[in-house]
């Protein structure tokens, strides 16, 4: 995908999306799916794919959605590539206060 910036963050509760397929589970992976959303699809066009992943969250006791548009990634990479990210992020914030 040329041109298409590459995103990963954390989902909330959408209501609204469509599910194409459902990629088999493994490990903490509760849920594997690749979507759209009906609302952004236009007439004609194939829909723009997101992968909804849901893993269980062993520490917290929870589950955790992630939405991507990183299709080729697996499920668990997905996880830890957004648990790297938040580790970075939480690493920067005490800084980001003064």
């Amino acid at each position: 995908m040329p041109g298409v910036s590459k995103c990963l963050t954390r989902a909330g509760p959408f209501t609204n999306y469509a599910s194409t397929s459902v990629v088999p589970q493994n490990r903490n992976v509760l849920k594997d799916e690749l979507i759209y959303f009906p609302s952004q699809a236009k007439a004609g066009q194939e829909p723009c794919l997101f992968r909804r992943v849901e893993v269980w969250d062993e520490d917290k006791q929870e589950s955790i959605v992630f939405l991507a548009n990183l299709l080729k990634l697996g499920a668990t990479t997905i996880a830890a590539v957004y648990k790297d990210r938040w580790q970075v992020e939480l690493f920067f914030k005490p800084s980001n206060r003064t």
